[in-house]
């Protein structure tokens, strides 16, 4: 897939994120379940995840600082957390061809981690007096759960479209290559 429909990807699942947030606000008095959409940035690591670290790096940095920009008020933490996550998204590549299961497994742990770095940051710092697990199970477990089932959509759903951009592209290369014979 080219990268500018990898772009216009990642602002329908940008604005997807606002949206459900909108429609499903966090419940942060933590009295019922909530969870908080992540899918702008998995679709960004799934983009990346087979570049060059200094690219994993780099464009994960520009998916945040534009997340924080337009669709966030937390302008260093997705900054940093989506460059930190691009390059440890791609660190075991090698190993994806073999089994995908693995990228599942590290997309999860960055879903976790995505909101558990800024709650125990504010947990030391001292501006979040809420306990650990009733943190974890009203907001962190529907998040993880919710993000399980749209990993495996994104993996799907991208497989299948870069199934049919190779299809495309060897259609366009055997017509030049028919091109070229009848030239002749």
């Amino acid at each position: 897939m080219r990268w500018r429909a990898y772009a216009v990807c990642m602002f329908v699942a940008a604005c997807l994120d606002v949206w459900l947030t909108f429609v499903f606000p966090p419940d942060y008095t933590y009295q019922k379940l909530s969870f908080i959409p992540h899918i702008c940035f998995l679709v960004c690591m799934m983009a990346i995840y087979d570049r060059k670290p200094i690219d994993r790096v780099l464009i994960g940095a520009l998916c945040g600082i534009l997340y924080d920009f337009f669709f966030g008020s937390t302008f260093p933490v997705s900054f940093l957390l989506f460059a930190a996550f691009g390059y440890t998204t791609g660190l075991f590549k090698e190993n994806y061809d073999k089994d995908m299961r693995l990228l599942f497994v590290v997309l999860s742990a960055e879903v976790f981690l995505l909101d558990t770095l800024p709650f125990l940051f504010c947990k030391i710092i001292g501006t979040m007096h809420v306990n650990v697990g009733t943190w974890l199970l009203h907001m962190e477990l529907l998040t993880v759960a919710i993000h399980i089932a749209v990993i495996y959509g994104l993996m799907y759903v991208l497989d299948a479209v870069d199934a049919w951009a190779a299809r495309r592209e060897e259609k366009r290369d055997q017509q030049r290559r028919n091109s070229y014979r009848d030239a002749e």
